[in-house]
């Protein structure tokens, strides 16, 4: 299930708790930090990634990339790319962090959790 829609703003500041402490993050940097990565000849990559107007995504051993799906731009690529990055953080793995839209609210959880 997609948690994600379109008109998101990566720019957006978003709180996540870490080693004790809430941590603000921009949406887009921690979107990148907890994608999917991959070892290729290249080095780490983050196996989902954009060729020009294009989607492709590296297999798990990293030695082929295949590719997801054309757009229009090159921008629509990278909102695809970004949506695709929010969707696997928000989907809540194990290595995910859990994401606060505001301080607030992670401030509420980080004190719940602590007593």
């Amino acid at each position: 299930m997609s948690f994600v829609t379109r008109d998101v703003d990566f720019s957006t500041l978003v709180y996540t708790i870490d080693q004790g402490r809430v941590v603000e993050h921009r949406l887009k940097t921690l979107c990148e930090q907890y994608a999917d990565k991959v070892s290729t000849s290249g080095g780490t990559v983050t196996a989902l990634h954009t060729r020009g107007n294009e989607l492709w995504q590296w297999d798990s051993r990293g030695r082929q990339a295949l590719r997801v799906r054309g757009f229009d731009t090159a921008g629509q690529a990278e909102e695809a790319r970004m949506l695709a990055l929010l969707d696997n953080l928000l989907s809540g793995g194990r290595h995910q962090p859990r994401v606060y839209i505001d301080r607030g609210h992670a401030e509420t959880a980080f004190y719940d959790e602590r007593y």
